[in-house]
């Protein structure tokens, strides 16, 4: 065996039986470095190549992810195809439905009729005197040519109870301090339910009402007693039949009788006006507006024209 140094570049030929010694500096191959009992020499050969390992992960991470976006189409796929068929299904099964009711029934007594709820509407109208102050009131619920009209006449000296700070207070002192809108909060706050519209007329169209219907009669209930102006106290209106001249009912509805419960005012009211408006409607005739005709009083004439029709 020779082995070539490479400092002087001497050669040593080894004997060939192996008996010779072998320089421990110099290597089994013939250079320089640890020879072959080195044990730093036989660790780095048996030492696994990082670099090999790191390819052979990243290579196997490569064939997960490609099989993992495979699975994932192949599923987007079948989602797709299922959502198309049930939209389909869905669409012959409501080709077959047979059922459900047929809204257009406008006969009553047919089967199937199906009636029509409209909000019922409810007109108050404030009657004024001479003086500008409250003198009666009207409500009336069901609106203008409605089969299901009532009249509900409301005295000016009606007490409504008191509201968030203010106290109890009479209908005509409320008017007098607040006019028609919080007449009508007030009244809505105690009826539990609010005007639709609310108007101011004169007792003038009241007049002009009455002389259209001409004298009317009441019965009654109890006297209606009122001050005579010397501290003492007369009857106005006895009790029994009772007729009134046009020029008559404007009083009639606007006076507050001595010690006079509000419930037999209200009856007194309620007899006046159904009398009034029952000739109205006899007669088959409507009231007669001036040119300059206001917006509240268009509506008075209306809701009147309408009771006519109900």
């Amino acid at each position: 065996m020779v082995a070539i140094h490479d400092r002087d570049a001497t050669m040593t030929i080894a004997p060939a039986d192996g008996s010779a010694e072998v320089d421990p500096g110099v290597h089994a191959s013939g250079v320089d470095g640890p020879g072959v009992d080195d044990p730093a020499a036989e660790h780095a050969d048996d030492t696994p190549q990082p670099v090999v390992r790191s390819a052979m992960r990243l290579r196997k991470a490569r064939q997960r992810r490609r099989r993992a976006t495979i699975v994932q189409a192949v599923l987007t796929v079948l989602f797709i195809a299922a959502l198309i068929a049930l939209g389909f299904v869905g669409w012959r099964a409501s080709l077959k439905l047979t059922g459900g009711r047929d809204l257009e029934v406008t006969d009553p007594a047919a089967p199937g009729y199906v009636a029509e709820v409209k909000p019922t509407s409810a007109d108050l109208i404030a009657v004024t005197g001479p003086d500008g102050g409250l003198a009666t009131m009207l409500l009336v619920l069901g609106g203008s040519g409605s089969k299901a009209t009532t009249v509900v006449p409301i005295s000016a000296w009606l007490t409504l109870w008191e509201f968030e700070d203010a106290g109890p207070g009479s209908a005509y002192n409320l008017f007098a301090s607040g006019g028609i809108d919080t007449l009508r909060l007030r009244l809505g706050v105690d009826l539990t339910f609010g005007a639709t519209d609310a108007v101011t007329v004169p007792s003038t169209v009241v007049d002009q009402l009455a002389a259209t219907v001409g004298p009317i009669t009441i019965n009654l209930p109890g006297n209606v007693i009122v001050d005579d102006g010397a501290g003492g106290s007369v009857v106005k209106y006895a009790a029994g039949p009772l007729t009134l001249q046009p020029a008559e009912v404007m009083e009639f509805l606007s006076v507050q009788g001595q010690g006079e419960a509000e419930l037999n005012r209200s009856l007194r009211l309620s007899l006046a006006w159904t009398a009034l408006l029952e000739g109205l409607k006899a007669k088959g005739t409507g009231l007669d507006l001036p040119a300059d005709s206001s917006d509240d009083l268009s509506l008075f004439v209306d809701v009147i024209d309408g009771l006519d029709e109900s």
